[in-house]
C-alpha cells in the first residue's frame, strides 16, 4: 500500500484544486506539488511508482518538454520558477530512467541538459546531472542488469567478468574451436568430460549438437545459480568461479561419451558367496572428520596424503584401534568382509548395487558399483608392509544419499580386500580419489586393465 500511496495522490492531483483554484497537471503549481510527491522515497531506496507517472504524464507537459532560451539576468521571476521546475523534473527524470534500466533514453536526455544547462544555475543539481550521466554511460555499456549485479555482489562474483568469461565459452562453441574452449578449463573436471579425453580431437568429436545448440540458445551468463555455482544452458556447463573475476570450467555434460570401463564386471562384490553391503566400505566423506581423527591419533604427516594415499600408511596403524568391533555403523578404516545384516539389498540396476538401513528418523541409502578390477601385485604395492595378503582389489564407485538438493554423493576409491595371518578377511582402503575423471588419470598412469578406450 505505501508504494501505492504516490500513485494514488498524483492520480488525485488531476482533479483536486491548488489555492483554492482548478489547476491542470501541467501548470507551475501542479508541478511543484508533483515535486514534493516525487521528492519522497519508498522502503526499498527507490523512487518506485511516482517514476512511472513522471515519465508517462509530467515529461509531456511542455514547460517540461520546451528548451529555455531565456538566460541569467534576462528571466522574468515567473520564468526563472519555470526554469527550476524545468531543471529539477529533468534531473529526475534521468535519474528515473536510471532506476528503470533505459539507459538510452537516460544518455539522450542527459546529454542535452548537461549542454544546455544555465552556468549561473545551482552547482549542486547540474553536478548531480553529470553524475547520473557518468552512471548510465557506464551501465549502458555494461552486459548485465542491476538485478544481475546484486546477485553478484551476494555471491563476491564480478558479473561483467562472468559474462566475459561465459561469452568466450558461447563464442568457441559457436566457432567449434575446441582449443578456445579448454581455455576456460585450469584443471582437470571433477565429473563428465575428461581433459585428456579431449587430446588429438576436434569440437565434432567431443561434443554433440544438442551441446551446441543449447550453448548457443542461452548465450552467456551474468548470474551465479547458487552454492553449486554457474550454470550454462539447462546445466550442461557448470563453472567454478576461483575468485571474483576468475573463473573455470568445473564440469561438461552432453558430449560424446567415453567408452573407458570394461563392461564385464559383476555388479556387487561378492566374497564368499555374500554381496559386501557399501559401510564396508571405508571412505573420508563430506567432512573427512573420521579420518582426520585417525590422522591426528596416530601422528600421521602430512594428512592430506593420508586422506589420499590411505593403504600407505595401514602398516603404521594398530589394527584392534581402526577395524570396526560392532555390528553396526560406527565409523571404522579397516571393517571385515562380511555384510552388514542390518543392510537390505534392495535394487540392482545397471551393474549397481542398492542398499538401505532403517534408521530412528529415516532410511540410510547407499550404492556402490565395481568399475575397474585392479591386479593384486599392485593392490599389494599400495599397501606397503601391510601384513595381510590382497586377494582381491577394484575400483569402486561409492554413493550415498545426503538428502536435501545434494543428492546421491559419490567417491570414487581403490579398496581391497586382504587375507590377515589370522585367516580373517577384511577390506581396507588403498587410494581415494578426488573425482572420478581423477581416478580414470590415476588408472592410465598406473596402465591397469582391463579398459575399454575406444576413443578414436
Amino acid at each position: 500500500m505505501r508504494k501505492l500511496l504516490p500513485l494514488i495522490l498524483i492520480l488525485f492531483s488531476f482533479q483536486t484544486t491548488y489555492g483554492g483554484q482548478q489547476i491542470g497537471p501541467c501548470s507551475p503549481e501542479a508541478l511543484v506539488k508533483a515535486q514534493k510527491q516525487f521528492s519522497e522515497k519508498d522502503e526499498i531506496g527507490q523512487y518506485g511508482i511516482a517514476n512511472l507517472i513522471l515519465e508517462e504524464k509530467y515529461a509531456q507537459c511542455p514547460i517540461l518538454a520546451k528548451t529555455f532560451e531565456y538566460k541569467g539576468a534576462n528571466r522574468t521571476t515567473e520564468q526563472q520558477k519555470e526554469q527550476n521546475i524545468h531543471n529539477w523534473f529533468m534531473h529526475h527524470l534521468m535519474l528515473s530512467r536510471f532506476h528503470a534500466e533505459k539507459y538510452e533514453k537516460c544518455l539522450e536526455l542527459g546529454e542535452l541538459m548537461v549542454e544546455q544547462y544555465p552556468k549561473n544555475e545551482p552547482k549542486e543539481l547540474f553536478d548531480s546531472m553529470k553524475a547520473i550521466l557518468a552512471a548510465c554511460h557506464k551501465a549502458a555499456s555494461r552486459n548485465c542488469s542491476d538485478t544481475a549485479l546484486r546477485n553478484g555482489l551476494f555471491w563476491k562474483v564480478d558479473s561483467e567478468a562472468l559474462y566475459r568469461f561465459t561469452q568466450g565459452i558461447v563464442d568457441a562453441v559457436e566457432n567449434k574451436d575446441l582449443a578456445a574452449f579448454r581455455t576456460h578449463i585450469k584443471s582437470e573436471l571433477s565429473r563428465g568430460l575428461r581433459n585428456r579425453y579431449m587430446d588429438g580431437k576436434t569440437f565434432s568429436e567431443v561434443f554433440t549438437d544438442d551441446f551446441r545448440d543449447t550453448i548457443l540458445e542461452y548465450g552467456p551468463t551474468c548470474y551465479v545459480h547458487s552454492w553449486r555455482g554457474v550454470a550454462m544452458g539447462r546445466g550442461e556447463i557448470w563453472i567454478t568461479p576461483l575468485s571474483s573475476n576468475e573463473f573455470t570450467i568445473r564440469s561438461v555434460w552432453k558430449y560424446v561419451p567415453e567408452k573407458f570401463y570394461a563392461a564385464d564386471l559383476p555388479a556387487g562384490w561378492v566374497i564368499d558367496g555374500k554381496m559386501l553391503t557399501p559401510d564396508r566400505l571405508s571412505r573420508p566423506g563430506i567432512s573427512n572428520e573420521y579420518y582426520e581423527y585417525i590422522a591426528k591419533q596416530f601422528s600421521i604427516t602430512p594428512k592430506e596424503d593420508f586422506l589420499r594415499n590411505t593403504g600407505k600408511y595401514l602398516s603404521s596403524l594398530p589394527l584392534v584401534k581402526i577395524s570396526a568391533r560392532r555390528e553396526d555403523l560406527t565409523p571404522s578404516l579397516i571393517n571385515p568382509a562380511t555384510p552388514t545384516p542390518a543392510f537390505n539389498h534392495v535394487e540392482t540396476k545397471e551393474k549397481t548395487v542398492r542398499f538401505e538401513q532403517e534408521k530412528d528418523i529415516y532410511t540410510l541409502r547407499e550404492e556402490y558399483t565395481l568399475l575397474a578390477e585392479i591386479p593384486s601385485e599392485i593392490c599389494q604395492s599400495l599397501a606397503p608392509d601391510f601384513k595381510g595378503t590382497c586377494l582381491q582389489s577394484y575400483l569402486i564407485e561409492l554413493g550415498e544419499d545426503t538428502g536435501g538438493t545434494m543428492g546421491m554423493l559419490t567417491n570414487d576409491s581403490i579398496y581391497g580386500l586382504f587375507r590377515m595371518p589370522d585367516k580373517n578377511k577384511i577390506i581396507a582402503p588403498l587410494v581415494h580419489f578426488s573425482s572420478s575423471n581423477d581416478a580414470k588419470n590415476y588408472l592410465e598412469d598406473m596402465n591397469i586393465a582391463p579398459l575399454q578406450q575406444q576413443n578414436n
